[in-house]
């Protein structure tokens, strides 16, 4: 309260202040989905054409890309005419149905003769946003009693991350 003197007659004046001021809260969430995503485009592995009278090798290359620096674990299939008794990849000649048997090696660290793949998961590398190659290696072996045929078979790739 604050006085104030005019002449004979006192002038009382209130100050006070007046709350205006609210408050409610509420909780604001906040979060991130971070996601890796990795694709890969593949090569067909070709052995070309002609008599099987020594081993024959080619490569494939795999192009893999992720997001972000990713590890990749790679499984690749036994194939359409995978025969799990022996573990033995198998090409099959449609019109005969004679079967020639193929292996598979990871050519970045392993070459013919080396560790073969087979249907177990391994790893194939760290993959980033620049594209990276994963050079897929086949072996087909000579003597197998085949003279003539068209050959093929499908082996499927499952990338894991």
């Amino acid at each position: 309260m604050k006085k104030i003197n005019i002449g004979k007659n006192l002038l009382i004046i209130f100050l006070s202040t007046i709350s205006t001021n609210s408050f409610a809260a509420a909780p604001i969430p906040v979060s991130a989905t971070i996601s890796t995503a990795c694709t890969a485009v593949t090569n067909p592995l070709n052995f070309g054409s002609g008599p099987l009278n020594t081993i024959l090798s080619t490569t494939a290359n795999i192009t893999i890309t992720c997001d972000v620096e990713t590890p990749v674990n790679m499984t690749l299939s036994g194939g359409s005419n995978y025969n799990s008794v022996s573990n033995i990849r198998q090409m099959i000649d449609t019109g005969t149905s004679a079967l020639l048997s193929y292996t598979l090696y990871n050519a970045n660290n392993a070459g013919p003769g080396k560790p073969l793949i087979n249907t177990s998961q391994f790893s194939a590398g760290t993959f980033g946003p620049i594209a990276s190659n994963f050079v897929l290696g086949a072996q087909l072996l000579m003597n197998q009693g085949i003279t003539t045929g068209t050959f093929a078979d499908t082996v499927t790739m499952i990338l894991s991350y």
